[in-house]
């Protein structure tokens, strides 16, 4: 139900923004490899569906934070506001097998075709690390 709600494009829709999307993915990137293990995600227009996998000593929790957090703050420059960007809760799951990985991976890339949505190419990534990950384990 949240999910289709947020298919219909309800909201301010900043992250379609050329400028918002690249500063979503700038932060994505940002502690890639230090911090966490970035997967597969796609910037919809007012959500973003995101695999990472954090580095041993660093939560999720926090990593999330500081992505949210300065990815806020660029956006709402952007967009000429201020205030709360994100809603404050965030809809996470762990991955807990390679059907459910496989499965989450499939759903990320084809969520703008289901919304009926055609984005930029920025607006998603594919982590070829994955890939190379999920044959080897097959």
């Amino acid at each position: 139900m949240v999910q289709a709600c947020l298919d219909r494009g309800l909201g301010e829709c900043w992250l379609k923004r050329d400028e918002c999307i690249e500063a979503m993915r700038k932060q994505l990137f940002k502690g890639d490899g230090e911090e966490h293990h970035l997967g597969d995600f796609v910037i919809m227009p007012n959500h973003v569906h995101l695999l990472m996998t954090p580095v041993p000593g660093h939560e999720l929790e926090m990593i999330l934070k500081a992505i949210k957090g300065k990815a806020a703050i660029d956006c709402n420059q952007v967009v000429g506001r201020s205030g709360t960007f994100w809603q404050s809760e965030s809809y996470d799951h762990i991955v807990r097998d390679f059907e459910q990985l496989a499965a989450y991976r499939e759903y990320i890339a084809r969520n703008p075709d289901k919304a009926g949505l055609v984005l930029r190419e920025i607006a998603s990534f594919r982590a070829d690390w994955m890939d190379d990950w999920l044959a080897r384990r097959t």
